[in-house]
C-alpha cells in the first residue's frame, strides 16, 4: 500500500503536458484584427478590396513539433511599409469625397507565408462569407469583393487568378 501512495505521489510530481494550438503573432497592428484569423486585418465598408501579402515566410516545409510554430517563420523586413502605404492610401481615397460617392472601402489583409497553400487558404477564406472555407455558400453576412491586390512571385499570381477567375474579380 505505501509503494503504491509513493507511485501516486511520485506521478503527481511529474510535469504534465498541456496541448495547446499556438497563435502566430503578427507584428502588425492595424485596425482590426480578428480574433479567429489573427493573420487578418480587415476594416469594413461598402466594397472590401482583398490584399493577398508575404509579411511572413516559413523557413521550413515541415514544422518539427519540439519548438514553437513563431519560432520558425522569419518576418519580411520591407512588407510592413508597403502594407502601411496601402492603408493610407484607401483611407485618402475613403476622406475625399470626389473619389467615391456613398460608399467606402474596406481592406482585407492576408499573409500568405510566401507560399501557395497559404494563397490557396487566404484565398478560400475571401471567397467565403461564412465561418467556413467553403465559396458560393452564403451564410448571413454579404462582402462584396470588389478587387484582389497581391504582389506575389509568378507561381503565386497564376494560382490567384486561376482560384479567381470564375468569380469575375479584378486582379
Amino acid at each position: 500500500m505505501d509503494l503504491l501512495l509513493l507511485l501516486l505521489l511520485l506521478m503527481l510530481l511529474v510535469p504534465q503536458s498541456v496541448s495547446e494550438k499556438f497563435r502566430k503573432k503578427c507584428p502588425l497592428n492595424l485596425d482590426h484584427q480578428d480574433g479567429e484569423k489573427p493573420w487578418s486585418y480587415y476594416r469594413p465598408g461598402d466594397l472590401l478590396i482583398g490584399i493577398v501579402i508575404s509579411a511572413s515566410a516559413i523557413t521550413h516545409t515541415t514544422l518539427p513539433f519540439n519548438v514553437a510554430p513563431s519560432s520558425q517563420i522569419r518576418f519580411l523586413p520591407n512588407e510592413k511599409e508597403s502594407i502601411l502605404r496601402m492603408v493610407f492610401n484607401i483611407e485618402v481615397v475613403n476622406k475625399n469625397l470626389r473619389h467615391l460617392h456613398n460608399h467606402t472601402l474596406g481592406y482585407n489583409f492576408y499573409d500568405n507565408y510566401d507560399n501557395t497553400l497559404g494563397t490557396s487558404d487566404a484565398l478560400l477564406d475571401m471567397l467565403s462569407t461564412g465561418e467556413a472555407n467553403v465559396p458560393n455558400y452564403s451564410c448571413g453576412r454579404k462582402d462584396n469583393l470588389l478587387v484582389i491586390v497581391d504582389g506575389a512571385d509568378r507561381d503565386i499570381s497564376i494560382q490567384i487568378s486561376t482560384l479567381v477567375g470564375p468569380y469575375k474579380v479584378a486582379e
